[in-house]
């Protein structure tokens, strides 16, 4: 009898394994993207259904839904979900929002869950956008037009309106929120980028934002911008505006992008580089004392470099620099010392860094290396 139990615990297991439920809750759209193919404005709102599934083994919650774009709305039928079930995902896009506006559009549907692995999925909308044809223009068509800006927050500025000013060269900063590696992928031309992890006031200064600057910052979607704008009032900049669907609307209406790490700096600037950033020792004795190097620190910049602090990778290395500010055009001596009697160094050729944290907006923390090959017991 014993095998048999044993037989039948396999088979549990077995019909578990294969039921396809996973621990938790999971998220399932029935589809990714979807086209609507073309577009009339003078039919009105589009409506397209969708259905949203818990393919998991516990309570799927649909915890926030948002849109890239005032244009496009979204909503479900129940935010809680039992496994194996299904609620239904309304979308409304409204082409009356960009009255003038002719060829394709991408708007993106973003779904906030409990699903421990998909935390947030995307539904993607594609479509053709018709001209409205002269008879179907009415007496209402100078009202519509204003319709973007009216489904703006107090605090939002559509991207078409951002664009208008770029073009008739207004005296006004774009300011992008993101990080380094999203600015790199694409951003807008002539921006300035601080992640709003780092909106602080010493860093708004080192790039040269003033409080009466008109300043519109933008993000991925608008969420990022919207709590930058936040952190830039409460610190006394008097003329924000966040970009309407940030970075990913600005594309959707295909207006021009650049890609790469260059930004624009403003004057107020400071600006760190070296003569070089390495240094060999080569083989050095373990008993013949303290071993030093200088480097050349220069402040390219227009206003000071500020050395906020300078460590090491490792206390068998130091460092000290001769001014901790350096005026534009300056430089300073940073000398790199080495013990190689500090403690047990490993074998062969090594390096240690030293880390150089200033006020250059590019480059918050530059380093320069050193190489040493220690003849132990000599």
């Amino acid at each position: 009898m014993k095998w048999i139990f044993i037989l039948l615990i396999i088979i549990v297991i077995f019909v578990s394994a294969c039921s396809g439920n996973i621990a938790g809750p999971q998220i399932e759209l029935n589809v990714d993207s979807y086209n609507m193919g073309d577009i009339n404005p003078s039919e009105g709102i589009r409506t397209e259904i969708f259905t949203v599934k818990n393919t998991g083994s516990s309570l799927l919650e649909i915890k926030s839904i948002s849109t890239s774009c005032g244009c496009t709305e979204a909503e479900v039928e129940s935010e809680e979900i039992m496994p194996g079930e299904e609620t239904k995902l309304t979308v409304e896009y409204d082409p009356s929002v960009h009255p003038d506006f002719v060829g394709k559009i991408k708007r993106i549907v973003y779904i906030k869950s409990n699903d421990p692995v998909n935390k947030e999925i995307e539904l993607e909308l594609t479509g053709n956008s018709l001209a409205v044809k002269d008879n179907e223009v009415d007496e209402h068509d100078d009202e519509e037009k204003y319709h973007d800006e009216d489904n703006l927050k107090d605090f939002e500025i559509s991207p078409f309106e951002v664009y208008s000013k770029i073009e008739e060269k207004a005296p006004f900063k774009l300011l992008d929120v993101r990080e380094d590696y999203e600015y790199e992928e694409n951003h807008i031309e002539d921006t300035l980028l601080l992640s709003v992890n780092k909106l602080t006031q010493e860093e708004l200064d080192n790039i040269g934002l003033k409080k009466d600057d008109e300043i519109v910052v933008y993000c991925r979607s608008g969420k990022r911008s919207a709590k930058a704008y936040e952190i830039l009032t409460s610190l006394g900049y008097n003329n924000v505006k966040s970009m309407n669907g940030g970075i990913v609307h600005w594309m959707e209406e295909d207006l021009p992008i650049e890609t790469g790490l260059t930004q624009q700096l403003n004057s107020g600037t400071s600006t760190i580089s070296f003569d070089r950033t390495e240094h060999d020792f080569g083989e050095i004795n373990q008993f013949d004392g303290i071993v030093n190097t200088t480097f050349l620190v220069k402040n390219n910049g227009d206003t000071t470099l500020n050395i906020n602090s300078i460590s090491t990778s490792c206390g068998c290395a130091s460092a000290e620099i001769e001014h901790l500010e350096i005026s534009p055009g300056e430089t300073s001596t940073l000398t790199v010392f080495f013990d190689p009697d500090f403690h047990e160094e490993p074998k062969d050729k090594f390096s240690r860094t030293v880390f150089i944290e200033t006020n250059d907006p590019a480059n918050p923390e530059s380093e320069v290396k050193i190489w040493v090959d220690i003849l132990e017991g000599q």
